[in-house]
């Protein structure tokens, strides 16, 4: 005689054709359905659980990759933009040099007296309010000030107390000015290096 039930995957099938089973089978059959529930539902609880583990991993995981995909845009970001800053200021320092250069090159070629001209009138509206300036220059050109200063339009130097001495510590092209307020640093390479760190953004 065959068997009288199979258990299947999912349920439990009667193969015998009989109406009527023997109570040992009808008890084997009971047996073998809840072993079959109970299986089912054991395997139910698994699948859910595992489902709920993948989706928390899952999760995990996306956190983690849009977190890292988050911080590696931002380092890829600030990487550019270090080197797009470094070129900027690269091509600014090429552009920098080249405009200081080329008035240097005019400055060098400029009658000295023209530019000590230009510059003691720039001082002068300048510092408008100072009634005493005491200038500095390099021994040799003390006497080539007091020309300039003496040409000066007579609203430039009224009420002024003007004194030009000479300077050995300073250079040829130097001029200091001296107030009560202050100093100012008029010399023809400080002006120049005033230029490129102007032109650079140095200073800012």
């Amino acid at each position: 005689m065959g068997l009288a039930f199979l258990i299947s995957s999912e349920h439990l099938q009667i193969l015998s054709e009989r109406k009527v089973l023997k109570e040992r089978e009808y008890t084997a059959l009971l047996d073998a359905e809840a072993l079959l529930g109970a299986a089912q539902a054991d395997r139910k609880r698994h699948e859910t659980e595992a489902k709920r583990q993948y989706a928390e991993q899952r999760q995990l995981g996306y956190d983690d990759g849009f977190q890292a995909g988050r911080t590696e845009a931002a380092q890829s970001t600030y990487a550019t933009v270090l080197q797009a800053a470094a070129m900027l200021q690269a091509t600014r320092g090429k552009m920098a040099e080249l405009v200081v250069r080329a008035v240097s090159e005019i400055v060098a070629d400029a009658d000295p007296r023209a530019i000590m001209l230009s510059a003691a009138k720039r001082i002068a509206q300048y510092l408008q309010d100072e009634t005493y300036l005491h200038i500095r220059v390099h021994p040799g050109r003390v006497h080539m000030m007091q020309e300039v200063l003496a040409a000066l339009p007579g609203d430039h130097l009224e009420r002024r107390t003007i004194r030009v001495t000479g300077d050995p510590a300073l250079r040829y092209g130097d001029c200091s000015v001296q107030t009560p307020s202050g100093t100012i640093d008029a010399g023809v390479d400080s002006q120049l290096a005033a230029l490129r760190k102007a032109l650079t953004g140095d200073g800012q």
